[in-house]
């Protein structure tokens, strides 16, 4: 039912695009947007804006003053860039972190956007690189994996097939209808085969 009801409220914000229906990051024309204005930001610029992204995801506990009662699983790590009407990016916000403690409380560090209209988020979990990992060569490829796979859980969350140049496998939302499938994509999974991470 909730399938339904997400594939309903995308139809009708394409049919009215100035209504408030959608969550702009809920949207697939809105993510589609992100993904073309990151994919030709200058490969010089991304090296310069995005590197506190990298290092937070490699190491998040070093962007909070006390991470002793955070479950690692649970760190999300969020990246956030303003796009101009003709999809170039024009500002690139400082990372932003949020995780849950072990008293069922929460840890929030940085800046999100306080109007997504023309916002766009990158977010994954922390992450292992390898010891060779080349962030100048590899980590814009990684960035732009995650909102294509934003975008291919937004189709899963309808219950549709993505097109098939969003199927690709990787991290891209952290919860949408249908999870298990939508784990199975991600390949973030407990022994159980559930979620990992927070809800």
């Amino acid at each position: 039912m909730a399938q339904v009801e997400a594939r309903a409220k995308y139809a009708a914000q394409r049919e009215f695009p100035d209504a408030d229906i959608l969550h702009p990051m809920w949207d697939i024309d809105h993510l589609m947007r992100g993904v073309e204005a990151i994919s030709n930001y200058p490969i010089g610029e991304f090296h310069r804006t995005f590197r506190d992204f990298y290092e937070a995801l490699e190491s998040p506990a070093e962007f909070v003053s006390d991470a002793s009662r955070v479950d690692d699983r649970t760190w999300e790590i969020h990246k956030s860039f303003t796009i101009t009407p003709d999809n170039r990016i024009e500002d690139v916000l400082d990372v932003a972190l949020v995780a849950a403690t072990d008293d069922g409380d929460s840890i929030e560090v940085g800046p999100e956007p306080t109007d997504y209209e023309y916002a766009i988020t990158a977010g994954m979990p922390m992450m292992d690189f390898a010891d060779d990992f080349d962030f100048e060569a590899e980590f814009h490829e990684i960035v732009v994996a995650n909102l294509m796979a934003q975008v291919r859980d937004l189709y899963l969350h309808m219950g549709e097939q993505p097109p098939e140049e969003y199927q690709i496998e990787g991290f891209g939302k952290f919860s949408i209808n249908g999870d298990r499938t939508h784990a199975e994509w991600r390949g973030v999974t407990d022994e159980n085969g559930d979620l990992i991470g927070p809800k």
